[in-house]
């Protein structure tokens, strides 16, 4: 899977508004709690993580370029255009 290529594919906007979401949840305890748990490989109801999630996490794990795009995304996300 060529993670860069799928996000630079996604609609903007619509990547924003899910990073924004992302964003306002984990900085509530529930959202702490459930990235800690993503962060173990279990899901937030603590069952086993997908193969197919983790292959994800690990392709953007891996791919610098993604992980830019990733990181300048979240940059923009709330500020005004």
């Amino acid at each position: 899977m060529d993670i860069f290529n799928l996000l630079k594919n996604m609609d903007p906007e619509t990547l924003k508004k899910g990073i924004a979401q992302a964003t306002e949840f984990l900085s509530t305890p529930e959202g702490k709690d459930a990235a800690k748990m993503l962060t173990e490989g279990k899901m937030p109801d603590g069952s086993e993580m997908p193969d197919s999630l983790k292959s994800i996490a690990e392709a953007v794990k891996g791919d610098e370029k993604a992980r830019d795009v990733l990181g300048e995304l979240t940059k923009r996300v709330g500020k005004t255009p």
